[in-house]
């Protein structure tokens, strides 16, 4: 780098000595303040150069390395690092298996705790609770309201089936009233016409009570619930 920077200053000094005074600037200028500035920045690196080799030398002394030729001093970089690439390499395959274990081992161990836990709960006794909510109490209510409405309609069909009943009874017992007194009514003697005459009312009885089964037939009944 301080071989780079001796060409550009030399090529600067060259431009600026053979071009005309009104074309210098502001080439000139420019470059002049770049050059100060590289060789400020290109002194601080040969000094952090001069550390680092004074650290490497104590770094291998450290570790007792012993260079294949020549002294400890001549050793460069590549010397020293090829021993330890293939130790880095080794290292970092090694940590990646045991990751692989230490997953493993933690898989392993939350298995065991799911079956712990399986086992503990197969002793547990499920009780069910009755449900509470909101869904439960409409579902009763409209279940309740649905049997009163059904022995409403059980009860005015009932009535509708008495007031029918009642009224054929009725309608019976004033037939046989009836009946009874046409019988009394008429005379009864023990003479030889006595035949026709119980003909007679016979005959009478029979079309009275055809009259009156008729008289019930025609009684509308009403529809049942």
């Amino acid at each position: 780098m301080k071989k780079e920077l001796d060409i550009v200053k030399n090529k600067t000094k060259k431009v600026s000595e053979n071009c005309a005074e009104e074309l210098k600037e502001p080439f000139a200028g420019k470059m002049t303040q770049f050059i100060e500035e590289a060789e400020v920045q290109l002194k601080d690196l040969r000094e952090l150069v001069e550390d680092c080799a004074v650290k490497f030398l104590e770094c291998m002394k450290f570790y007792n390395f012993v260079p294949k030729k020549g002294p400890i001093e001549s050793a460069t970089p590549e010397d020293f690092f090829t021993i330890w690439y293939p130790f880095c390499s080794d290292y970092k395959n090694i940590w990646k298996k045991e990751q692989v274990r230490i997953q493993k081992e933690m898989l392993k161990k939350e298995r065991m705790l799911i079956n712990e836990k399986k086992k503990s709960l197969q002793n547990i006794e499920v009780k069910k609770t009755t449900a509470s909510g909101l869904k439960e109490k409409l579902q009763k209510r409209k279940s309740s309201k649905l049997s009163d409405l059904q022995q409403v309609h059980n009860q005015e069909g009932e009535g509708d089936k008495g007031k029918l009943q009642r009224r054929k009874s009725r309608l019976s017992e004033t037939s046989l009233d009836s009946l009874e007194a046409v019988q009394e009514a008429e005379p009864s003697t023990s003479s030889t016409p006595d035949t026709p005459s119980k003909a007679a009312t016979g005959l009478k009885a029979k079309l009275q009570q055809r009259k009156l089964k008729q008289e019930t037939d025609n009684v509308p009944e009403q529809e049942e619930y």
